[in-house]
Order: structure tokens, then sequence, then C-alpha cells
């Protein structure tokens, strides 16, 4: 990290919304503005393919243990399991047009929707029950620095899910 260069999407108004690496080694920028979409590297970095443009995706998240990436926007999900190539959006769930963020925790995904419910799926995303339903759900922090312990906070409490996949206040 002595020099960094951006060699993903220049243009007006362009920037990173977020970014993930999948276990293949695959890099995942979303970048908005003008040249918004989904930016996929295969070689580090080196090189970019816009995989899904058009749009503004505020979350991605790689799911090791499924060797899939999910990604959101305007509260769909779309998810891939070949590197970005094709994506697929989840429909007919409870969760579809209201979607947040997806997260991970080993080899459980969870969904947060925007009207306080998260989602959790424990077969790579083909099945999903309701976990928790909360009134209002104020903001959602996954520790960085410890893989094991999720968090959010509802309601000025703290609530986590831990290891074992329960959630906590």
């Amino acid at each position: 990290g002595l020099t960094w260069n951006y060699n993903v999407a220049a243009g007006y108004g362009c920037g990173a919304l977020d970014s993930v690496a999948d276990a293949y080694g695959n890099l995942y920028t979303s970048v908005g503005g003008y040249l918004r979409g989904l930016y996929v590297s295969n070689n580090n970095g080196s090189s970019w393919q816009n995989t899904f443009g058009g749009i503004d995706f505020t979350d991605i998240e790689a799911v090791s243990g499924w060797g899939k990436v999910f990604i959101t926007s305007g509260g769909y999900v779309w998810v891939t399991n070949n590197s970005g190539n094709s994506w697929t959006q989840l429909l007919g769930q409870s969760f579809s047009n209201n979607t947040i963020m997806v997260k991970s925790l080993g080899s459980m995904i969870y969904v947060f929707s925007n009207d306080g419910k998260i989602f959790e799926s424990a077969d790579g995303g083909f099945s999903w029950t309701l976990k928790s339903q909360l009134s209002l759900m104020m903001a959602i922090r996954f520790v960085p620095y410890n893989p094991n312990l999720k968090c959010y906070l509802h309601n000025q409490q703290i609530h986590q899910i831990d290891s074992k996949q329960h959630m906590h206040s």
C-alpha cells in the first residue's frame, strides 16, 4: 500500500461504493457515478470488466463457503456463482424489493431488509427463513477484526450474532 493506482473506472463523478475479494482471488468493486456498475478483476486488479452496468450497487458480500457473491441495490439482491460472468436476481422472496444488505458468518447467509427483518439461509441462498423481526434497524456493523462477531444496533441496544449463529441482545 505505499502507492495506489485507480484503474477501475475513471469518469465524471465516479467513485467506489463497496469492494470485496472472493475465495478464488477475484476482486469485485461497485462504482457509482457516470460509469456505474459492478466491476470484476480476475488478475489482482490489473484490469477490470464491468459485468453489471448501469446500477449503483451498495453492498457486495463474498460467501466463501458457497463460492457465491451477493450484490444489492435499490432493495434487490443478485447472486453469482461463476466469478461475475452472470448474475441472477433473487425473486419471490419475502425480502425482494426490500433489502439493505447481505452478510455472511461462516456458511450462514443473512439478508437485512429495510423494514427491520433479518432472513437467514443455511443452504447457500436457495431457501430463506425469517430469523428476527425488529421494529426499526438503525445501523448494522460487522466487526472486521473478529470474523466470529457480527453486531447490529437497534433501538439504542447492541445485538450480536455469535459464531453458533445465535442472535443476542
